[in-house]
């Protein structure tokens, strides 16, 4: 990417302010909040008149074993990979599950997986452990396979671009020093496996600001879209920088409300970081923890070219599962939040403002659908789908 960075005009994306909805209190916070509904529409239109996420369909860990890699699909369809199990499961608009392709090292089978991607046609890409990139349709059938660089296998993200072509999302220079972040790129293959290019890296005008990979610190944040556009921001601020794959980087900013940690919440960031400092013998690298949470807390692309952008919102109880040490250690903590979104298209214009309900990790986004993952009490693990509704 050229980075136009701060010379390009900004455009202040307007409605990203809310009204402060108690959204438990609508839409309610523990297992009830589940409903069964039908299919998604996936019509990307709806989202403008969209005000709230409703959560309607479940699916339960007794479904599958322990998830690992997630990839929304098309009409209110997912993929997910199950580590326990070996398996790549299809979770169905219609609420079913079923395994697409099987563990194993002949033609067609993985061998475990490290990156999942859907195309618009519900063909299924999965990057093996053992070098090999396959390609399945919807019901199992082999459509392509071949071997790629080694340096593939443990980049960080697949996704299945809207002309058919696979991107990965690539650490071009590793990471200067413990809990940083490195220099990303983008490659992009044919279903052949041919390299096309190489885009990157992907900057912004406050790369030099401090930035880490710790939740509670300023990050910096790269994401791909289907849509051929990559996304840069570092989480202190609010802005983002889009780059499409063949122009130059524009910048978006919208507006930012400082949210604050509550006592408790920075009494276990404080002791988290302390234990931090101790195991690395780098105090530099773990600073304290910040007064108010990050200006945004992820971007997630959307299968259908938005950029879902998630906004902080102040926390309530403490997670159903969570313990405040694990394996001797202050836990990293968790504390159940509402969801709040500002959706924008893949030029950075305003698509919608959403809210919902709380104790919801998001994962994937596709037309007018979220995923999350939800734990609830003893740690029963589940995937819920969330449809974008209200005027």
């Amino acid at each position: 990417m050229r980075n136009g960075g701060a010379s390009n005009a900004r455009r202040r994306v307007a409605g990203a302010r809310w009204t402060g909805l108690l959204v438990c209190g609508l839409f309610g916070c523990d297992d009830a909040a589940v409903q069964q509904g039908p299919a998604e529409s996936s019509d990307v239109t709806s989202l403008r008149t969209a005000s709230r996420l409703i959560p309607v369909s479940e699916f339960r860990s007794d479904d599958f074993g322990e998830l690992v890699d997630f990839a929304a699909g098309p009409k209110g369809s997912a993929v997910a990979y199950d580590i326990l199990g070996d398996q790549v499961y299809q979770l169905s608009g219609d609420n079913q599950v079923r395994p697409v392709g099987r563990s194993g090292q002949g033609p067609g089978e993985y061998w475990g997986v490290n990156g999942i991607a859907v195309s618009g046609e519900s063909d299924v890409a999965i990057r093996s452990m053992d070098g090999r990139m396959i390609v399945l349709s919807s019901d199992g059938r082999l459509k392509s396979e071949w071997r790629f660089s080694t340096s593939l296998m443990h980049d960080r993200k697949l996704v299945f671009n809207a002309d058919g072509t696979l991107s990965v999302l690539v650490e071009l220079a590793p990471q200067p020093a413990p809990f940083r972040s490195g220099t990303l790129g983008v490659v992009r293959l044919d279903q052949r496996g041919t390299v096309l290019d190489t885009l990157g890296p992907f900057e912004t005008p406050w790369d030099g600001e401090e930035a880490a990979t710790l939740p509670n610190q300023p990050r910096k944040h790269v994401e791909w879209s289907p849509a051929g556009v990559a996304v840069a921001a570092v989480s202190s601020r609010g802005q983002l920088v889009l780059s499409p794959a063949l122009g130059r980087g524009d910048t978006v900013a919208f507006d930012v409300e400082e949210v604050g940690y509550s006592p408790e919440e920075m009494r276990a960031w404080s002791a988290h970081a302390e234990w931090l400092r101790g195991r690395v013998g780098a105090s530099a690298s773990i600073p304290v923890p910040p007064p108010t949470k990050p200006a945004f807390l992820r971007i997630i692309p959307s299968r259908t070219g938005e950029f879902w952008v998630q906004l902080p919102t102040a926390s309530g109880d403490v997670a159903p599962h969570w313990s405040p040490t694990r394996g001797g250690a202050p836990a990293v903590p968790e504390f159940l939040a509402p969801l709040r979104f500002l959706v924008l298209d893949s030029q950075g214009r305003w698509v919608a403002d959403l809210v919902g309900p709380a104790g919801y990790e998001p994962v994937g986004a596709s037309g007018d659908t979220l995923w999350a993952y939800r734990r609830g009490a003893l740690g029963v693990f589940s995937v819920v789908r969330l449809v974008a509704e209200g005027g």
